[in-house]
């Protein structure tokens, strides 16, 4: 990370530009990541917050998150933006392709939009695989 004089780009936390007279904050990774860029209060509240995680985030490339239960999932929408949304993933995906559902408004994420990475909701625990069978296998019946 360094420090310096505003270069007007966007701040990846409030997108609002960082302007010429505010210190601009920079993560550089490696690879072909994106560069993120924080206003100095904009880093500080990120960093926060990163440090405050109660739960660990699972990328979703090594664990899916379990099927039919609502989880907080960190999602790219393209190259350079991402958001944290609760969603649910509604197919096991060996039958097609995975399906994910946006659980407030209960329907499928736009196409593009990717969940990256994923951790149980606050306060909550995530049911075993058979707690879930016995749901399904009880919903059936009625």
């Amino acid at each position: 990370m360094w420090g310096g004089r505003g270069t007007g780009a966007r701040c990846s936390l409030c997108d609002q530009p960082i302007l010429e007279t505010e210190p601009e904050m920079e993560l550089e990774y490696e690879g072909q990541h994106p560069v993120v860029r924080f206003h100095l209060q904009c880093q500080s509240v990120w960093d926060e917050a990163r440090l405050m995680r109660t739960s660990p985030w699972t990328l979703v490339s090594n664990e899916l998150p379990p099927l039919l239960q609502r989880v907080e999932a960190r999602l790219a929408l393209n190259e350079s933006r991402t958001i944290i949304l609760n969603i649910m993933r509604i197919n096991h995906g060996d039958t097609g392709p995975i399906v994910w559902l946006n659980s407030t408004t209960n329907s499928p994420l736009p196409d593009g939009w990717r969940p990256i990475e994923w951790r149980a909701l606050a306060g909550e625990t995530l049911a075993a695989p058979a707690d879930l069978a016995a749901v399904d296998r009880t919903s059936r019946r009625a």
